[in-house]
């Protein structure tokens, strides 16, 4: 796998759900252990096969061109699509897979560094993973899980586009 996506594994701690709780096994920067480091990689290995499968049978074209209306309001190209699918099974597959979907692991050759912000503020907030979306429905129900993933949806939305037009101000100076 690509090196950045090592670097990824690193950093993001295991999290497991248990009782409608979620909670970090592993560390902070450098501290996952290699039963954690085996499932990030795990799962990077299936988030790799499903897009090259998506993209040898033409599927991506179709999940990036639905997605396509979001990715261009926030700037982004196109072929990011597929990685917001990623993002919903586990926030840190949607970076990793970042690569395999722009076909390099030099990410900061093919975007510029506010999409790269813009893509990691989005990621972060716009919709909760599946375990924590399984968490809340078994907390606070079906409606009220469907009413926050609304909301992180539109404050995802907002702080991408915050991110996309107030960044570049920021770096001209």
């Amino acid at each position: 796998f690509t090196r950045s996506g090592l670097v990824l594994r690193r950093r993001f701690g295991a999290v497991s759900v248990t009782s409608g709780t979620t909670a970090a096994v592993g560390g902070g920067v450098g501290a996952g252990t290699g039963a954690s480091m085996d499932k990030h990689a795990g799962a990077a290995k299936v988030g790799s096969l499903a897009l090259g499968l998506a993209s040898h049978w033409n599927l991506d074209h179709y999940v990036n061109a639905a997605f396509s209306p979001l990715t261009r309001l926030l700037g982004l190209p196109v072929v990011l699509g597929t990685t917001l699918i990623f993002g919903v099974l586990r926030k840190e597959l949607a970076l990793i897979m970042l690569a395999e979907a722009l076909g390099t692991s030099a990410v900061a050759h093919v975007l510029t560094p506010v999409q790269i912000v813009v893509f990691t503020v989005f990621i972060t907030f716009y919709i909760p993973c599946l375990a924590t979306l399984v968490a809340l429905v078994k907390e606070i129900g079906k409606k009220m899980t469907a009413l926050a993933t609304a909301y992180t949806f539109a404050l995802a939305t907002a702080m991408g586009l915050a991110a996309r037009f107030i960044l570049p101000l920021l770096l001209a100076r």
